[in-house]
């Protein structure tokens, strides 16, 4: 015969064979009943040896057995026991004394008289016609005293008899009583937390998790097992490597409705919303331990918020914010203080902020789901006008046909008037110096930025003499005082330096930069050969002199 493990509970071999776990507790409940039906027998079967004298046996109430546990059903069982071992005890007792008192009527029933005979008789004996009834004192004298001895004989036999029925059926009962007693109290024993949860251990050690399981299933079944949060966890391990996944899930669940900080079972948990990738309740069980000691367990499982390029706070300028966040994580934000989420526009490039007040809000969200806590950053711009441009040249008397020029910051737009009216983006855009008006005026200018920001005005006051137009031979001779000045003519203003002879031509008035000129060619003559000095020019209105360089139609001048 092979042996038997019985810790193993999909093995356990019983009389009547191989029979699985499940069913035990049912064969052996029937069994019991069974044997409480025996016992009722055999008490009947005692009982009607002494004549329907009461034998108190109480029942085990195997058909209840499955419903009370094992202290109660000793407390039931083994009293009767008791009571039934004292019974017997006492007719045990009986019986020798009974013996005693057959042989001592036996020795004395040849010799006595029939009274001396009766009133050694215990048991009482049937009354035959013509005979008194025993004990009122009279005697049949009529019988010899063979035929009495042979009545007490026989009456002596037949008590004996009863006796030895009566003994033979309280053994019996107490037998059959006492292997119910141990059937119900096995029942009941193997429903106990603490018989499962010793079997389920047992098998833990040895890894038979699918074993140790249905052990622990049971030992969880109790009062006690609801509260044991370590057998809870080893039943959530017999559970997951069964590949029982809900039923694993749900073990952790309920050890965290016991203790809602048990380190095990919030490790594991968070652990199995990320091996399924569950986003959503990764985000809920963060949420709910936020700022409490047991949010490091989940550290691990958390999104780091974004960050961003540009300190948050004042600025006066538009700024350009970077966001950043670790790596494979996706960036959503807001601009207008709402809450971001995966519906929000997706962070691709740097942000352009803007005057004004600006509430960015960002979120990192991982692969899986996992959102981080919300950053949120704050922005106020504030421009500043540009400053006001620059005119020259400075305020004073001045000629007419002096220029004007005006400068302001690069990327700014500058806008004049000659009135003295002040400026707007409505009036002259100015875009190269120009010539001052006769007269006693005011420039007056503004600059405008990108953000159409306006700068304040600058001004400048000048007196511009009257107009005047000299003529060719005066225009000549302010050539010739210039040449002079520069060496290039002698005091004669006939001839050069180099002794050459100085021939001025007028070539015609031309128009150069809005400035109308008389235009002098001076050529050198020395003997026969005729060379030409150069061009230039003399200002009609300004007097002033220029050197004229290029062919007609691309003449430029310069100051001489």
């Amino acid at each position: 015969m092979g042996s038997h493990d019985e810790s193993k509970p999909d093995d356990t071999r019983t009389d009547l064979g191989s029979v699985s776990n499940d069913n035990k507790e049912e064969i052996d409940i029937e069994l019991a009943k069974s044997i409480e039906k025996l016992v009722e027998e055999e008490t009947n079967v005692a009982k009607a040896a002494m004549g329907k004298q009461e034998i108190p046996v109480r029942s085990t109430a195997a058909g209840n057995a499955g419903k009370k546990d094992a202290a109660q059903m000793k407390t039931q069982v083994l009293p009767d026991l008791v009571d039934i071992q004292l019974q017997a005890r006492q007719a045990e007792k009986e019986k020798q004394q009974k013996s005693m008192q057959k042989a001592a009527m036996e020795k004395k029933a040849a010799t006595e008289t029939k009274v001396s005979l009766e009133t050694q008789v215990i048991e009482p004996v049937k009354v035959h016609p013509g005979m008194d009834k025993p004990g009122n004192g009279k005697q049949d004298t009529d019988k010899p005293e063979t035929d009495l001895s042979k009545k007490t004989s026989k009456t002596a036999l037949k008590a004996d008899k009863k006796k030895k029925i009566l003994i033979v059926g309280i053994v019996a009962a107490v037998t059959v009583a006492v292997i119910a007693g141990i059937t119900v109290w096995g029942i009941s024993n193997r429903k106990s937390y603490s018989y499962n949860y010793q079997k389920a251990m047992e098998l833990l050690k040895k890894q038979d998790y699918h074993n140790a399981k249905q052990y622990f299933a049971k030992a969880y079944q109790t009062g006690e097992g609801k509260k044991n949060v370590d057998m809870m966890y080893a039943l959530y391990q017999c559970y997951q490597q069964d590949k029982e996944e809900q039923q694993a899930l749900d073990m952790l669940l309920a050890i965290l409705q016991v203790d809602k900080n048990n380190e095990n079972a919030l490790s594991a948990l968070a652990q199995f919303y990320a091996d399924k990738e569950d986003g959503d309740a990764l985000n809920k069980l963060i949420a709910q331990y936020q700022g409490t000691d047991a949010q490091k367990l989940l550290s691990q499982y958390e999104v780091q918020a974004p960050t961003v390029s540009e300190t948050p706070g004042q600025y006066q300028r538009e700024l350009q914010v970077s966001l950043f966040a670790e790596d494979s994580c996706t960036i959503y934000y807001t601009t207008d203080g709402t809450q971001p989420d995966s519906s929000s526009t997706q962070y691709t490039e740097a942000i352009a902020l803007e005057g004004g007040i600006t509430a960015l809000k960002a979120v990192a969200v991982n692969t899986i789901g996992v959102y981080s806590p919300v950053a949120e950053f704050d922005y106020t711009i504030n421009y500043q006008k540009p400053d006001a441009p620059v005119i020259s040249p400075s305020s004073g008397t001045y000629e007419y046909g002096e220029k004007i020029s005006i400068d302001a910051a690069d990327g700014t737009k500058i806008y004049y008037t000659t009135d003295g009216t002040t400026p707007t983006t409505d009036s002259q855009a100015y875009t190269e110096p120009f010539s001052m008006p006769e007269g006693n005026i005011v420039v007056s200018a503004i600059a405008v930025d990108e953000h159409d920001l306006v700068s304040s005005v600058a001004r400048k006051n000048y007196i511009v003499n009257p107009q005047k137009s000299y003529t060719y031979t005066e225009a000549l001779e302010i050539l010739k005082d210039r040449m002079k000045e520069l060496g290039m003519l002698n005091a004669d203003e006939q001839t050069a330096p180099n002794g050459a002879a100085a021939v001025f031509s007028y070539v015609g008035n031309v128009t150069i930069n809005d400035t109308e000129l008389y235009q002098i060619r001076v050529d050198l003559k020395s003997g026969t050969q005729t060379t030409t000095e150069g061009n230039y020019g003399v200002g009609i209105k300004n007097g002033k002199c220029y050197q004229i360089t290029g062919t007609e139609g691309t003449y430029q001048a310069s100051s001489y």
